[in-house]
C-alpha cells in the first residue's frame, strides 16, 4: 500500500480535509482501483464486458471480480458528487466545460491560404510534400495517441477510446471545434483517408491502451495489412502520414521500475528501429512523425484531486510508488536518455536512403509544461482543463493544443522547431511561397542556405 502523502504530492488541499476519518475508505478505494485496472487492461482477449448496460472496452470477464468493479464505480461516483469534493475541484481549477476547446467563430477564416493548385499531380519526392498531397493518415502508439479519456467527465470515461478527437487521427466535426491534424489536412485535401470518426472502425489509428515499445512492430504490421485491404487506398501512389508516440508506459510501468537509463534507452531505440525499418521497407510514400517520449515527471508538480491521486498510482506506478521525490530524479534520467536515443537514431541518416520515405522528429512533446491559471484562492496552478479527469491523459482541449503544436512543427525547419505550449488554433504556421512543403532534413538544409525550399 502506497502512502497517501506520496500519492497526493503537490496538492494544495489534503484529502484528509475533505474525507476526514475515512482513511480505511481511502485504503480500500486504492485497492479497488488497482483491481478495476487489472480488469480493464485484460489478461485475456474476450469481448467487452457489460456491467449494468455500461460497456467498458477491452475488459476481461472474471465473474469473481464483478462485485469489486461495481463497488469501485459506486464509491468513485459517490466521492465525485460530494460537496466537499466539488469544493476541491473548484480550488484545483477543474471545470468540466473548460475541457473542450473554445470553437473558432464562423466569421474567422481558416488561417492558411489553400493553394489554387491544390490538386495538381502528387510529388515523387517526400522532400516536396505539401499538405494537400497527404491522402492517408495513421497512428501508432499508446493511449495518449488514441484519445483515451479525452471526453471523460467521470472515472469510467477514462476507459473509453475517443479517437475521433485525438490530435493525430481524429476527424470529428471540423477544425473549428475539433482541431486535429486530419481536420487541418482536410482543408487542403477534402478526400483525406484514415481519420477516425465516432462509431466507425474504418480508420488507421492502430494505437492501443497500455501499449509498450515492443508492441509498435505488430501495430505497424496490422496497419500495412489494413491499408492493403482498404479499397479507398492506392497503396503505391497515395502519400501517407504516420504519427508515432510511444515509451510512456515503458517508463511508467516497466519491470523493474528503474533500470539503468542507458540500458532502457538502448531497448527503446531498438524497438523504434524495428518499427521504422519495417515501415521504410513496407509502406511506400510515407512521411513519419516521431514524437519524443513525454516527460511524465512533469505530472509530479500538478496539483491533484483525490481521483487524480489514485489514478496517478495506477497509471504511473514507478513514479508514484515508494521513493517520493527520488523517483522523479531517476525517471527524469531515463526520459532524457530516451530523448538522446531517439535523436541518435533519426540523425544517423538511416531513414534518408529513399526519396519516398522519411522520419522527422517533431519535438513539441519533449518538454511540455501546461499553462498556468489563477484559481479562486489567487494561486497560479497548472491549467487542468488540458487534461482528462485523471490529470494524465489529454482532454479534447489538450488534443487540440497538441494538434496545433504538431502542425507548426511540420512547417518549421530542423533546428527551429518550437517546443513552447500553444493554445488551440493560436499562432498557426502556414505554407508559403518560400515554404510550400513539410520540412525534412533535406529541404531544411536548402532553406537554411537560400531562404526557400
Amino acid at each position: 500500500m502506497i502512502a497517501m502523502d506520496n500519492v497526493l504530492h503537490g496538492s494544495s488541499v489534503s484529502v484528509g480535509d475533505n474525507l476526514s476519518g475515512n482513511s480505511p475508505l481511502i485504503e480500500r478505494l486504492t485497492q479497488i482501483a488497482s483491481s478495476i485496472y487489472e480488469i480493464v487492461v485484460c489478461r485475456n482477449n474476450r469481448w467487452p464486458l457489460q456491467v449494468e448496460n455500461l460497456e467498458l472496452p477491452w475488459c476481461k470477464a472474471d465473474a469473481a471480480l464483478l462485485p469489486t468493479m461495481k463497488e469501485a464505480v459506486d464509491i468513485l461516483a459517490d466521492i465525485a458528487t460530494e460537496q466537499a469534493s466539488q469544493r476541491l475541484f473548484t480550488v484545483l481549477n477543474i471545470n468540466e466545460e473548460l475541457r473542450v476547446q473554445e470553437p473558432v467563430p464562423p466569421e474567422r477564416p481558416f488561417p492558411c491560404k489553400v493553394s489554387s493548385n491544390a490538386f495538381t499531380a502528387a510529388p515523387k519526392s517526400v522532400h516536396e510534400l505539401r499538405p494537400q498531397d497527404i491522402s492517408v493518415v495513421a497512428t501508432l502508439g499508446d493511449s495518449l495517441v488514441t484519445g483515451y479519456g479525452a471526453l471523460a467527465d467521470n472515472f469510467v470515461g477514462l476507459f473509453l477510446k475517443n479517437q475521433q478527437v485525438s490530435w493525430a487521427i481524429g476527424g470529428d466535426q471540423d477544425w473549428r471545434s475539433v482541431t486535429t491534424i486530419p481536420n487541418l489536412l482536410r482543408k487542403f485535401n477534402p478526400d483525406l483517408i484514415g481519420f477516425a470518426v465516432e462509431g466507425s472502425e474504418a480508420h488507421f489509428g492502430m494505437g492501443e491502451a497500455r501499449s509498450h515499445d515492443e508492441n509498435l512492430l505488430s501495430q505497424a504490421e496490422k496497419l500495412v495489412a489494413k491499408m492493403k485491404r482498404d479499397p479507398r487506398v492506392d497503396f503505391k501512389q497515395h502519400w501517407k502520414m504516420v504519427t508515432i508516440l510511444s515509451g510512456q508506459n515503458d517508463i511508467c510501468s516497466g519491470d523493474p521500475c528503474f533500470p539503468s537509463p542507458k540500458a532502457a534507452a538502448l531497448e527503446h531505440k531498438k524497438n523504434l528501429r524495428k518499427v521504422l525499418d519495417y515501415l521504410q521497407a513496407n509502406l511506400p510514400r510515407t512521411f513519419v512523425n516521431l514524437l519524443p517520449v513525454m516527460d511524465v515527471t512533469a505530472s509530479w508538480q500538478i496539483e491533484k484531486s483525490f481521483l487524480c491521486a489514485v489514478m496517478s498510482v495506477i497509471e504511473c506506478r514507478c513514479l508514484y510508488g515508494p521513493g517520493g521525490v527520488d523517483n522523479v530524479k531517476k525517471m527524469k534520467a531515463i526520459v532524457d536518455a530516451f530523448h538522446v536515443a531517439e535523436y541518435d537514431l533519426i540523425s544517423s541518416g538511416r531513414y534518408e536512403t529513399k526519396d519516398d520515405f522519411t522520419v522527422m522528429i517533431q519535438p513539441f512533446t519533449s518538454s511540455l509544461e501546461p499553462p498556468k491559471t489563477r484559481n479562486i484562492l489567487g494561486l497560479d496552478l497548472a491549467d487542468l482543463s488540458f487534461f482528462s479527469v485523471d490529470c494524465f491523459h489529454l482532454s479534447q482541449k489538450g488534443h487540440a493544443a497538441f494538434a496545433t503544436m504538431q502542425w507548426n512543427n511540420l512547417l518549421q525547419s530542423v533546428g527551429n522547431k518550437t517546443m513552447d505550449f500553444i493554445m488551440p488554433m493560436q499562432e498557426i504556421a502556414c505554407p508559403s511561397e518560400n515554404v510550400p512543403y513539410f520540412f525534412t532534413n533535406v529541404n531544411s538544409k536548402l532553406y537554411q542556405n537560400i531562404g526557400r525550399q
